[in-house]
């Protein structure tokens, strides 16, 4: 459907609006009282948040977002159905295959949470060359007193799966170094940097590359960052583990749409499902893996 037709069954006046972007793709607006938000319809991935009086909170890289290809470094794009690389397949999509789809445009409303824009995505010939199992996900974002991004998973096949995944969040930060996490503290985590195990001491500090899954977490994150002056939560359901992640300088200079400055300008705090916290769903079963981000001002 394009984006008059979009607009015309799911557009909501004030609310809900379609745009082609500049990269010729139909991005979907969320336009609540408390802020805004946008959502590609190519890939379902939340490309903005902003509160109301706030700045984004959310980082993108612009020369990704001004062509609309993937993959789109920034915003929150989703991981499935395995997190990083293949098993046992190199030559298969790094974090699966569903940044690469067009998702369909299922409903959209106004309650008293907030915006929403409810969107799927279905197996198909192509899906089942890459991953031999039937399935449904249904992605529904809300923006209202903060942003909710709920990706339900429901296995359609005759026989169990198991699955991996993320919603890999990209935020914005005014200086990374400046920047600590706080709510892992007590949490192991394997360092995939190093490829090795530790637990968490104190606040999370980024001074050089991260990549770490830390692992049998529900806990909610707040990341602080003095400069802008505030706090970004992130809180999840359905999610047992978190991944923070910084490519740093050498390896964001290997990544075309980082701009020189990226690395220092944004951190990855995922809601995720993986490693030890790979899934098994049932034929028939669902599962529902949600973060839920708001910004918290310093008093």
């Amino acid at each position: 459907m394009d984006r008059t037709g979009l607009q015309a069954r799911f557009g909501l006046a004030g609310r809900v609006e379609f745009v082609d972007d500049p990269g010729g793709m139909v991005t979907a607006r969320l336009m609540a009282d408390e802020g805004t938000a946008t959502v590609a319809l190519y890939r379902g991935q939340v490309l903005t948040y902003q509160p109301v009086g706030g700045p984004p909170l959310l980082w993108a890289s612009q020369a990704a977002l001004k062509a609309n290809r993937p993959p789109v470094h920034g915003g929150i794009p989703i991981c499935w159905p395995w997190f990083g690389a293949h098993p046992s397949d190199p030559s298969k999509p790094l974090h699966g295959f569903v940044r690469e789809r067009w998702w369909q445009v299922d409903s959209s409303g106004v309650n008293a949470t907030g915006v929403w824009l409810q969107l799927s995505l279905s197996h198909d010939e192509t899906t089942l060359a890459l991953w031999p199992y039937a399935f449904r996900l249904t992605l529904t974002v809300t923006v209202g007193k903060h942003l909710e991004v709920a990706l339900k998973i429901t296995n359609l096949d005759a026989e169990a799966f198991v699955w991996s995944g993320a919603l890999h969040s990209y935020f914005q930060v005014t200086d990374v170094t400046q920047c600590g996490i706080i709510g892992l503290e007590g949490v192991t985590y394997f360092d995939k940097v190093t490829h090795e195990t530790h637990t968490q001491s104190g606040p999370v500090n980024i001074g050089a590359e991260i990549d770490r899954v830390y692992q049998g977490t529900t806990a909610t994150c707040f990341l602080e960052d003095p400069v802008q002056g505030h706090t970004i939560r992130i809180a999840k359901q359905g999610s047992h583990s978190t991944v923070i992640w910084n490519p740093w300088h050498a390896k964001a200079e290997q990544i075309p749409d980082f701009a020189d400055e990226a690395s220092t300008s944004m951190i990855c705090i995922e809601t995720a499902n993986a490693l030890a916290a790979t899934m098994m769903l049932a034929p028939d079963e669902s599962h529902t893996m949600m973060a839920i981000i708001d910004r918290l001002e310093k008093k």
